[in-house]
């Protein structure tokens, strides 16, 4: 007989996947750890010391960072300590999304008053250019909420500010994650030169945690969590001219690498996982893109959000308490 999940029935191959998902507890707590644990960190990510130009001064300047980009001063400043590395990061408070970076008028306005250039801090594209990305979050968001737990919405106004940023970078090709800093700069011998966070200060930010590190073919983006690894920041770049299909498979990969989960699955999962390495194959096509959430996506999402795992969690401290979340869930379906 076929169940019901989100109003959809599933198919005997859906049931397959299910007791891939949650039935051997070996396989599932390698491929949650693989997803959720943080296995990288920007801690020691600084420039070689011959390539230290003026451009990489504001880098190491404090002051001048608060100033250009306020709302980044706590990933910049050790008042709190970092973040524990090789652990659970997780959200606490409402996730609200944009299509735009943060506001940064002040600096800008400052600027253009001396300047007869136009500011500019992040090189992204017009807003027509993420009707796709919008449309796509917006069927998502829901689904997500109700597995996480979290209000989860659209950005409204500067009252309800946001703090996940999905940006479409305009890049020439197929290009999937930048590896080549990108520096614009306003020329000024009297006012100090504004440094361009996509693509060059975000390399540098100590408590980044990157998505999917070493795949070259997938969503860029990373979190920033606080000193209690709770989720303050993410942002998403979508890079290249690709198709509506793989704009929209690559939205659907932010939102869930953004909830806390930036590693991809581990152990061969089953096809049409968003967390899997979906886009590593170069031979992939429109037809084999994860089209909505796979049910092994779903259960890592739902423990993650459980109650019984906190943020700094360990691998060591996860192993005794998946098997109880398991048995919990399971009961409340």
């Amino acid at each position: 007989m076929a169940s019901l999940v989100d109003g959809h029935a599933q198919t005997a191959s859906d049931n397959e996947i299910e007791e891939f998902a949650i039935s051997n507890e070996r396989e599932f707590l390698s491929n949650f750890i693989a997803a959720a644990v943080s296995n990288q960190s920007n801690q020691y990510r600084i420039p070689p010391f011959n390539q230290r130009t003026e451009e990489f001064e504001g880098i190491f300047n404090i002051t001048l960072l608060r100033s250009f980009y306020p709302w980044l001063t706590k990933h910049l400043h050790e008042v709190d300590g970092r973040p524990k590395l090789q652990a659970i990061n997780k959200w606490s408070k409402p996730i609200r999304i944009s299509f735009a970076p943060p506001a940064d008028e002040n600096l800008c306005s400052e600027v253009n008053q001396n300047r007869t250039t136009d500011c500019i801090l992040w090189p992204v594209t017009s807003q027509k250019d993420h009707e796709d990305i919008k449309a796509e979050v917006s069927e998502l968001i829901g689904s997500l909420a109700s597995l996480t737990g979290l209000d989860i919405s659209l950005a409204s106004n500067v009252s309800d500010p946001a703090n996940l940023h999905i940006l479409r970078i305009p890049s020439e090709g197929q290009v999937f994650k930048k590896n080549k800093s990108i520096i614009t700069t306003i020329s000024s011998s009297t006012f100090p030169k504004p440094i361009l966070f996509a693509g060059y200060l975000d390399r540098f930010l100590p408590n980044a945690v990157w998505f999917t590190a070493g795949a070259k073919r997938h969503v860029e983006g990373f979190y920033l969590p606080d000193s209690r690894n709770r989720i303050d920041r993410a942002f998403c770049y979508i890079r290249g001219h690709h198709s509506v299909e793989i704009i929209r498979a690559m939205t659907r990969e932010c939102l869930l690498r953004s909830l806390g989960l930036p590693g991809a699955l581990s152990n061969s999962p089953p096809m049409g996982q968003i967390l899997s390495l979906w886009n590593e194959n170069a031979d992939i096509t429109d037809v084999d893109l994860p089209v909505e959430l796979g049910v092994l996506d779903r259960e890592i999402i739902k423990h993650l959000y459980s109650e019984k795992i906190y943020a700094g969690m360990t691998p060591w401290e996860l192993q005794v308490r998946i098997r109880k979340i398991k048995l919990d869930i399971l009961e409340n379906e």
